[in-house]
């Protein structure tokens, strides 16, 4: 079944400061609205990679007396797996395929515009040693108390300008091409 019969419901539950917020949409996939074919899937996938980051610059927030940061590593791994899917995202609405969790494989899989967009405003002249270096950062950080010193030679400043470039540029590439979250089916 194709169209608007076809939706189902979802609930998201999104933690805002101290109030639980339940969120309902429908999903309709690959739905054709006002002659423009929607790739939900991949906007669903977005809007996660928006919760993440949303959860890594919170964590980012919690700052102590003297100024330090008291969150780094859940800043680390929301921050890694909010890029991992903004990656999978525009991955997703190009070519439907995105099975990697490797950094660095996620970015050669992207339109090289959008590769060359995101290489100039990091603009590291070592940027595919650090994508390298960073390729497993979600699961690096994740398990970091199973080997404190495997991240020890990490490039913060790099993860940043990238992590930065990401954000700033595949919501240009994306977020207008999203389906809206709520489409009622009785309008054809």
């Amino acid at each position: 079944m194709t169209g608007p019969e076809s939706y189902q419901k979802v609930i998201i539950i999104v933690w805002q400061a101290s109030d639980l917020l339940t969120v309902h949409f429908n999903i309709l996939q690959n739905y054709r609205f006002g002659g423009i074919m929607y790739n939900e899937e991949a906007y669903t996938i977005y809007q996660q990679a928006e919760a993440f980051k949303l959860a890594y610059e919170r964590c980012m927030m919690c700052i102590n007396q003297n100024g330090a940061i008291i969150l780094p590593i859940p800043a680390m791994v929301n921050s890694a797996f909010s890029v991992e899917l903004f990656l999978k995202a525009v991955i997703k609405e190009r070519t439907g395929e995105c099975r990697s969790h490797k950094l660095s494989d996620l970015f050669n899989r992207l339109p090289i515009e959008i590769q060359q967009e995101i290489m100039n405003d990091t603009n590291h002249s070592d940027f595919e040693t650090q994508i390298e270096r960073f390729s497993d950062a979600f699961v690096d950080f994740r398990y970091i108390y199973e080997d404190i010193f495997k991240t020890k030679d990490l490039n913060l400043k790099f993860w940043e300008d990238f992590s930065s470039a990401i954000y700033k540029i595949v919501p240009t590439h994306i977020a207008q091409k999203g389906a809206p979250l709520y489409i009622d089916p009785s309008i054809k």
